[in-house]
């Protein structure tokens, strides 16, 4: 396993999930969005896709080539990064299976990366 692979992986997810989350959630936060809707599709899109497809390239790398392990671990970053956006601009707090879902997904993530 190649640690600096998978925190450069890792750290491209988040911002790759982060203005994904943005980019369609954004509509809920920002009239703009709403108003602009075809620049809000277009102009984030391209970069966006490079983040994905880096961030996948250096997980698979940290993995020693294993694909499964990074879809896992990128399903398990959405999710963490999607609460806490939520949460943070739509004010929608964690509730009971809300907090249960996260726990599963953090332990899906912990599963793939320390599980030998």
């Amino acid at each position: 396993m190649d640690w600096i692979s998978l925190t450069y992986g890792a750290l491209l997810m988040i911002a790759a999930q982060t203005l994904t989350w943005f980019q369609i959630q954004g509509q809920f936060v920002w009239p703009s969005f709403v108003k602009y809707e075809w620049l809000v599709i277009i102009l984030p899109s391209i970069p966006i896709s490079f983040l994905y497809l880096y961030s996948v390239k250096f997980l698979v790398a940290g993995f020693g080539g294993a694909y499964w392990p990074s879809r896992f671990v990128s399903f398990g970053i959405g999710m963490i990064v999607f609460s806490i956006l939520v949460s943070t601009f739509l004010n929608e707090g964690i509730n009971l299976k809300t907090g249960v879902s996260i726990a599963l997904a953090l332990g899906l993530v912990s599963v793939q990366i320390f599980w030998k």
